[in-house]
């Protein structure tokens, strides 16, 4: 027998399937772990629940001797997320065998888990499970409660009927109506679209370069400069033009640094979407280029890079960000 069982979530929002797996640990090891993903992450259609929302909802039916770990994605840095999973279990639970219990086909996190921890054969779809309650949850006008009966524990659901009565619940259930609409106009073409687009990581010092989104979905989040290439321009052009139409900041393709692609298939829920991330160091500029919201963003600024925040950024931006800053 291993010493602690580990359950990887993301609980978005926990299921009668996250009880039942949490209870098969139980068999496995004296110690039970849950570690909970997509910590801090902004909340959207797909993550719903912040880290307060998921723990009450947690709470509401868990046993006390679980032990609840939050950890942090990191989208583009696989090995660095295993090394802070790892870190992040034995600040609490110190050393020994580890096993971890999640979805039967890796779902349920898409990043690799640490070598150390062996992982339990197992038939959970813990995925699939809070993708079913989300559109049950989201997917009408209103939520769909009797269905949602047999999809989650009796004391989660009365927490989650509070919940869904906040004004944060209620601007994702509108989030949610517009994506739904968004993908329906697409299903008429003969293969699904992939889009492309770019994003601009511009820094001067210690600031970088943010908008505020004006539109849904993600409106009022932060965000990187940028927006979908045009049919008749290459990609470089594309996101200079994206930078000057909606910050005013104007620069040349000589400024252009290191680029990269993020490509995490689920890394936009309007469709498979791939960025290009195009890198800008102005420290050698007296002050930051002002900067003034247009186009798509109703506000541009320079922020500290020390104030940034998953809470607050739009999709993964703030992984592109943290691929390109070293960021936590």
């Amino acid at each position: 027998m291993a010493d602690i069982a580990v359950v990887c979530a993301r609980c978005q929002p926990p299921t009668r399937a996250h009880f039942a797996a949490l209870a098969h640990a139980a068999t496995l090891a004296p110690r039970v772990v849950l570690l909970m993903l997509n910590a801090d992450d902004a909340c959207s259609p797909a993550n719903p629940f912040d880290n307060d929302m998921r723990l009450t909802l947690l709470r509401a039916a868990l046993d006390d001797a679980v032990t609840v770990l939050m950890l942090r994605d990191r989208r583009y840095e696989p090995l660095r997320w295993a090394a802070a999973a790892e870190a992040t279990l034995r600040a609490v639970a110190g050393e020994g065998a580890v096993v971890v219990l999640g979805d039967v086909d890796n779902a349920s996190t898409s990043l690799p888990l640490p070598d150390t921890w062996q992982r339990a054969e197992s038939d959970v779809q813990l995925a699939a499970a809070e993708a079913a309650a989300r559109g049950a949850l989201f997917g009408d006008d209103q939520p769909a409660w009797a269905r949602l009966t047999a999809m989650l524990p009796a004391p989660v659901l009365t927490a989650l009927r509070t919940c869904m009565a906040t004004p944060a619940l209620r601007r994702i259930a509108e989030e949610a109506r517009f994506l739904a609409e968004y993908r329906r106009a697409w299903q008429a073409a003969p293969y699904a679209p992939v889009f492309v687009t770019v994003d601009s990581v511009a820094t001067w010092r210690d600031q970088v370069l943010l908008i505020e989104r004006g539109q849904l979905p993600g409106r009022g989040q932060w965000a990187l400069p940028g927006g979908f290439i045009d049919v008749d321009e290459t990609i470089a052009a594309s996101c200079l033009r994206e930078l000057r139409e909606e910050t005013g900041v104007v620069l040349g393709e000589d400024a252009i640094g290191e680029r990269r692609v993020f490509d995490d298939p689920l890394r936009s829920q309007r469709g498979r979407t791939i960025t290009h991330g195009f890198r800008f160091v102005l420290d050698a500029l007296p002050a930051p280029p002002l900067a003034v919201g247009a186009d798509d963003a109703v506000a541009a600024f320079w922020l500290p890079v020390r104030e940034l925040t998953p809470q607050r950024l739009f999709d993964d931006h703030y992984f592109i960000l943290q691929t390109f800053l070293g960021l936590d």
